[in-house]
Protein backbone atom coordinates (compact mmCIF):
# COMPACT_ATOMS: atom_id res chain seq x y z
CA UNK A 1 0.00 0.00 0.00
CA UNK A 2 1.00 3.64 -0.27
CA UNK A 3 1.45 3.89 3.48
CA UNK A 4 3.80 0.91 3.49
CA UNK A 5 5.90 2.60 0.84
CA UNK A 6 5.94 5.86 2.79
CA UNK A 7 6.90 4.11 6.03
CA UNK A 8 9.96 2.53 4.34
CA UNK A 9 11.31 5.98 3.58
CA UNK A 10 13.78 7.52 5.98
CA UNK A 11 12.77 10.47 8.10
CA UNK A 12 15.09 12.61 6.00
CA UNK A 13 13.03 11.83 2.90
CA UNK A 14 11.49 14.93 1.33
CA UNK A 15 8.11 14.06 -0.13
CA UNK A 16 8.25 14.42 -3.91
CA UNK A 17 5.07 16.02 -5.25
CA UNK A 18 4.86 13.77 -8.31
CA UNK A 19 5.17 10.58 -6.25
CA UNK A 20 2.78 11.77 -3.54
CA UNK A 21 0.19 12.87 -6.09
CA UNK A 22 0.46 9.52 -7.88
CA UNK A 23 -0.10 7.70 -4.59
CA UNK A 24 -3.03 9.97 -3.70
CA UNK A 25 -4.53 9.41 -7.17
CA UNK A 26 -4.22 5.65 -6.75
CA UNK A 27 -5.96 5.76 -3.37
CA UNK A 28 -8.70 7.95 -4.85
CA UNK A 29 -9.24 5.65 -7.84
CA UNK A 30 -9.53 2.69 -5.48
CA UNK A 31 -11.98 4.59 -3.27
CA UNK A 32 -9.73 4.31 -0.23
CA UNK A 33 -10.59 7.60 1.46
CA UNK A 34 -8.97 6.85 4.80
CA UNK A 35 -5.73 5.81 3.14
CA UNK A 36 -5.71 9.00 1.05
CA UNK A 37 -6.20 11.13 4.16
CA UNK A 38 -3.48 9.34 6.14
CA UNK A 39 -1.09 9.52 3.18
CA UNK A 40 -1.79 13.23 2.74
CA UNK A 41 -0.92 14.00 6.36
CA UNK A 42 2.14 11.73 6.35
CA UNK A 43 3.43 13.45 3.22
CA UNK A 44 2.83 16.88 4.78
CA UNK A 45 4.98 15.83 7.75
CA UNK A 46 7.73 14.98 5.24
CA UNK A 47 7.60 18.45 3.69
CA UNK A 48 5.03 17.91 0.94
CA UNK A 49 3.48 21.17 -0.26
CA UNK A 50 -0.17 20.43 -1.00
CA UNK A 51 -1.66 21.58 -4.31
CA UNK A 52 -5.21 21.73 -5.65
CA UNK A 53 -4.43 18.42 -7.38
CA UNK A 54 -3.44 16.66 -4.15
CA UNK A 55 -6.46 18.01 -2.31
CA UNK A 56 -8.58 17.03 -5.30
CA UNK A 57 -7.41 13.43 -5.03
CA UNK A 58 -8.44 13.28 -1.38
CA UNK A 59 -11.77 14.90 -2.29
CA UNK A 60 -12.37 12.34 -5.06
CA UNK A 61 -11.69 9.49 -2.65
CA UNK A 62 -14.22 10.98 -0.22
CA UNK A 63 -16.72 11.44 -3.06
CA UNK A 64 -16.41 7.78 -4.04
CA UNK A 65 -17.20 6.89 -0.44
CA UNK A 66 -20.12 9.35 -0.30
CA UNK A 67 -18.56 11.22 2.63
CA UNK A 68 -19.97 14.70 2.10
CA UNK A 69 -19.32 16.07 5.58
CA UNK A 70 -15.66 15.09 5.37
CA UNK A 71 -15.36 16.45 1.82
CA UNK A 72 -16.77 19.82 2.88
CA UNK A 73 -14.30 19.88 5.79
CA UNK A 74 -11.43 19.21 3.36
CA UNK A 75 -12.61 22.09 1.18
CA UNK A 76 -12.45 24.31 4.27
CA UNK A 77 -8.98 22.91 5.02
CA UNK A 78 -7.87 24.14 1.60
CA UNK A 79 -8.80 27.67 2.64
CA UNK A 80 -6.97 27.29 5.95
CA UNK A 81 -3.86 26.15 4.09
CA UNK A 82 -4.29 28.92 1.49
CA UNK A 83 -4.61 26.48 -1.39
CA UNK A 84 -7.13 27.80 -3.91
CA UNK A 85 -9.74 25.14 -4.78
CA UNK A 86 -10.43 24.72 -8.48
CA UNK A 87 -13.64 23.67 -10.24
CA UNK A 88 -12.56 20.01 -10.08
CA UNK A 89 -12.30 20.19 -6.29
CA UNK A 90 -15.76 21.70 -6.04
CA UNK A 91 -17.12 19.08 -8.44
CA UNK A 92 -15.76 16.30 -6.22
CA UNK A 93 -17.41 17.78 -3.13
CA UNK A 94 -20.71 18.16 -4.97
CA UNK A 95 -20.39 14.53 -6.09
CA UNK A 96 -19.87 13.50 -2.46
CA UNK A 97 -23.00 15.46 -1.49
CA UNK A 98 -24.98 13.77 -4.27
CA UNK A 99 -23.85 10.30 -3.25
CA UNK A 100 -24.76 10.94 0.38
CA UNK A 101 -28.23 12.30 -0.47
CA UNK A 102 -27.43 15.89 0.53
CA UNK A 103 -28.73 18.09 -2.32
CA UNK A 104 -28.92 21.23 -0.19
CA UNK A 105 -25.27 20.82 0.80
CA UNK A 106 -24.45 20.40 -2.91
CA UNK A 107 -26.22 23.69 -3.66
CA UNK A 108 -24.31 25.40 -0.83
CA UNK A 109 -21.01 24.18 -2.30
CA UNK A 110 -22.15 25.35 -5.76
CA UNK A 111 -22.80 28.83 -4.32
CA UNK A 112 -19.32 28.90 -2.78
CA UNK A 113 -17.92 27.97 -6.16
CA UNK A 114 -19.76 30.85 -7.79
CA UNK A 115 -18.43 33.29 -5.18
CA UNK A 116 -14.95 32.32 -6.37
CA UNK A 117 -15.99 33.03 -9.97
CA UNK A 118 -15.32 29.43 -11.03
CA UNK A 119 -17.28 28.09 -13.98
CA UNK A 120 -19.35 24.98 -13.24
CA UNK A 121 -19.17 22.15 -15.72
CA UNK A 122 -21.53 19.25 -16.46
CA UNK A 123 -20.08 17.23 -13.58
CA UNK A 124 -21.15 19.96 -11.16
CA UNK A 125 -24.64 20.37 -12.60
CA UNK A 126 -25.02 16.62 -13.01
CA UNK A 127 -24.13 16.08 -9.37
CA UNK A 128 -26.78 18.52 -8.19
CA UNK A 129 -29.41 17.10 -10.55
CA UNK A 130 -28.55 13.59 -9.38
CA UNK A 131 -28.71 14.60 -5.71
CA UNK A 132 -32.25 15.95 -6.07
CA UNK A 133 -33.35 13.12 -8.37
CA UNK A 134 -32.20 10.46 -5.92
CA UNK A 135 -34.51 11.88 -3.27
CA UNK A 136 -37.43 12.14 -5.70
CA UNK A 137 -37.28 15.94 -5.74
CA UNK A 138 -37.92 16.05 -9.45
CA UNK A 139 -38.98 19.71 -9.63
CA UNK A 140 -35.71 20.82 -8.02
CA UNK A 141 -33.73 18.49 -10.29
CA UNK A 142 -35.50 19.96 -13.33
CA UNK A 143 -34.63 23.50 -12.17
CA UNK A 144 -30.96 22.56 -12.05
CA UNK A 145 -31.23 20.99 -15.51
CA UNK A 146 -32.53 24.37 -16.72
CA UNK A 147 -29.61 26.09 -14.95
CA UNK A 148 -27.19 23.86 -16.85
CA UNK A 149 -28.93 24.63 -20.14
CA UNK A 150 -28.98 28.38 -19.35
CA UNK A 151 -25.23 28.31 -18.72
CA UNK A 152 -24.77 27.22 -22.34
CA UNK A 153 -23.70 23.72 -21.35
CA UNK A 154 -25.21 20.84 -23.24
CA UNK A 155 -26.51 18.35 -20.65
CA UNK A 156 -25.59 14.77 -21.36
CA UNK A 157 -27.75 11.65 -21.33
CA UNK A 158 -26.72 10.84 -17.76
CA UNK A 159 -28.25 14.09 -16.50
CA UNK A 160 -31.42 13.61 -18.52
CA UNK A 161 -31.71 9.99 -17.46
CA UNK A 162 -31.46 10.99 -13.81
CA UNK A 163 -34.57 13.15 -14.15
CA UNK A 164 -36.43 10.65 -16.34
CA UNK A 165 -35.83 7.89 -13.78
CA UNK A 166 -36.83 10.10 -10.86
CA UNK A 167 -39.98 11.20 -12.69
CA UNK A 168 -40.94 7.60 -13.42
CA UNK A 169 -40.31 6.55 -9.80
CA UNK A 170 -42.42 9.48 -8.59
CA UNK A 171 -45.32 8.38 -10.81
CA UNK A 172 -44.99 11.40 -13.08
CA UNK A 173 -44.79 9.96 -16.60
CA UNK A 174 -45.72 13.32 -18.13
CA UNK A 175 -42.54 14.94 -16.85
CA UNK A 176 -40.50 11.90 -17.90
CA UNK A 177 -41.97 12.23 -21.40
CA UNK A 178 -41.15 15.97 -21.52
CA UNK A 179 -37.53 15.31 -20.65
CA UNK A 180 -37.38 12.43 -23.13
CA UNK A 181 -38.65 14.77 -25.87
CA UNK A 182 -35.79 17.18 -25.02
CA UNK A 183 -33.31 14.34 -25.37
CA UNK A 184 -34.72 13.37 -28.77
CA UNK A 185 -34.59 16.99 -29.98
CA UNK A 186 -30.86 17.24 -29.26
Amino acid sequence: SAMAWMSRRSQDFKADSVVVNMLLDAAAQAGRAEEAEVLFFAAKKMGFAATPHSFGSVLHSLAKAGKSTEAIAWLERMDMEQVEPNAICYGAVIDACAKSGQPNAAVMVFQQMQLRKLQPDLVVFGGIVHAFSQLGQVADAALWLKEAEASKLKPNLIIYNSIISASARAGNPKQADEVLVKVCER
